[in-house]
């Protein structure tokens, strides 16, 4: 007997919305189905496979077997975290948690670019801009949950962009919502000339941190850098801008 769980996504309705249910399937269902390969829930009586949707079935697979078949690194990547022992381990389970993150939205990211024509161009740089920028989030180690979650997502957009807004002069979000959408794509822009080798990438990095927590000067998983380090990031990303 087999247990079937629903997902659904009309992509007629609100095709952006789908890109953002798309993506996250990945992040996921797959999470989910890499915990059962590794048998995180014990034993299960029944097997369970993922109702596809109306429309994309292609575009996604709905059982651990049939997404080991298509997708096995990123697979390999979430049963790796299911399996890591949280309490006596040698590499930090954050470790395998953002290995693993990252994959899902290696394989996602690109599968789904073409549905950012449906966006204004300021929202569709904006989710590139942010799927860069988890990549050098991830080498923090940083501990994504609820409450550190809930804290940072505030400086994020509140909104979809249009094509008038421009940060960081967008007049109905807050300096720091402006500063961070001008980071973010600073760092992608430094990324794609350099190829993720420009030392000042760190730089950035530490300044969309700093401007996430005034609470907390420390930088997770990462030495911290001095006061002059921070200012010449600073000036770096506003210098142009």
């Amino acid at each position: 007997e087999t247990e079937h769980v629903s997902f659904t996504c009309n992509c007629h309705l609100f095709l952006f919305s789908c890109v953002v249910i798309a993506v996250n399937y990945y992040l996921s269902i797959i999470p989910f189905l890499g915990a059962m390969e590794a048998g995180f829930f014990g034993q299960l009586q029944h097997e369970i496979k993922i109702l596809p949707p109306e429309e994309l079935r292609a575009d996604f697979c709905y059982s651990a077997a049939d997404c080991r078949s298509h997708i096995p690194k990123v697979m390999d990547a979430w049963k790796a975290y299911f399996e890591v022992d949280h309490l006596f381990f040698v590499v930090h389970p954050l470790h395998y948690l953002w290995e693993a993150h990252v994959a899902s939205i290696a394989y996602a990211v690109p599968k789904f670019r073409n549905s950012l024509k449906y966006v204004s161009g300021p929202e569709a740089s904006f989710g590139e801009n942010w799927a860069n920028a988890v990549d050098f989030i991830a080498a923090t180690h940083f501990s994504a949950d609820l409450q550190n979650t809930n804290y940072f997502q505030a400086f994020l957009p509140p909104r979809m962009l249009s094509e008038r807004d421009q940060a960081p002069f967008i007049s109905d979000f807050s300096p720091e919502q402006n500063k961070v959408l001008l980071a973010f794509c600073v760092l992608h822009k430094t990324d794609e000339l350099t190829g993720k080798s420009h030392p000042y990438n760190v730089y950035i990095l530490h300044l969309i941190h700093h401007l996430y927590s005034k609470k907390n000067h420390r930088f997770l998983g990462v030495k911290a850098f001095s006061q002059e380090t921070f200012r010449k990031a600073t000036e770096l990303v506003f210098k142009e801008h």
